[in-house]
């Protein structure tokens, strides 16, 4: 799956709370080396999924933060 699908799928886990926690660290485990393929939309849908998870991977922000102002 695309960088924005695997996106997607992880929002809607995230905003309805639903999904165990290794699947969660699958999705992290995934995401990890994609943020800096991301578009807008896919940016989006990994900021929220982090924010409804509060999940505080510094590395996932941190490389959040530099593809934003990239």
């Amino acid at each position: 799956m695309s960088p924005r699908d695997l996106t997607h799928v992880m929002y809607a886990y995230g905003v309805r709370g639903a999904g165990n926690p290794d699947l969660h660290a699958a999705f992290e485990k995934s995401i990890a080396p994609l943020v800096n393929k991301l578009d807008y939309p896919g940016l989006h849908n990994l900021v929220y999924y982090m924010l409804f998870r509060e999940n505080a991977n510094e590395k996932i922000w941190r490389s959040i933060l530099e593809t934003t102002v990239a």
